[in-house]
C-alpha cells in the first residue's frame, strides 16, 4: 500500500495576520513514488508534470565571469531556492562552475538566492526557470 503523507496549512500570526503555506499532499523519493500522473521532483515532493521544469541559474563575481581568479575569496557557495512557502538548499555549489542546474523542479521555487558569508545575489526565475546573477565577493 502506497504510503500518503497530508499535512494541514500552516498559520503564522507573526505580522497580525494569518500566512498560510501550501498543502504537500506527498512526499517521495528512494523507494516511494507518486501517483501515475505525478513526478517525484528534486525537493522528494510529487507534482504534475506540468508544474515541474529544468532550473538554469549563471553567475558572473563582481562582474567577471566565475574562474579561479574571481571566485578566489569563495570557493564554494551557497545556493537556495524558495517560494511558496518551501526552501530547497544546495551547498557547497563550487564559484568556479559559473552555473549550476537542476532538473524537475517545481515551479513553485521561483526564487534564488547565492551567496557566501553574508555577501548574497537574489533574483527570480523566468518563465524558463532561468536566472543570472551577479555576486559582489
Amino acid at each position: 500500500m502506497r504510503g500518503l503523507l497530508v499535512l494541514l496549512a500552516g498559520c503564522s500570526a507573526s505580522s497580525g495576520q494569518p500566512t498560510y503555506e501550501p498543502v504537500v499532499s506527498q512526499f517521495c523519493g528512494p523507494g516511494t513514488g507518486c501517483p501515475n500522473d505525478e513526478v517525484c521532483t528534486r525537493s522528494n515532493e510529487c507534482a504534475p508534470t506540468s508544474e515541474v521544469r529544468t532550473i538554469h541559474v549563471n553567475w558572473t563575481v563582481g562582474g567577471m565571469a566565475a574562474s579561479e581568479t574571481s571566485c578566489a575569496v569563495a570557493q564554494d557557495l551557497t545556493l537556495s531556492f524558495s517560494g511558496g512557502g518551501h526552501e530547497l538548499t544546495f551547498e557547497p555549489v563550487p564559484c568556479v562552475e559559473g552555473k549550476f542546474s537542476i532538473d524537475a523542479m517545481p515551479t513553485w521555487y521561483d526564487q534564488v538566492r547565492l551567496g557566501q558569508r553574508g555577501r548574497v545575489a537574489e533574483g527570480s526565475l523566468d518563465d524558463n526557470g532561468e536566472v543570472a546573477l551577479d555576486l559582489d565577493l
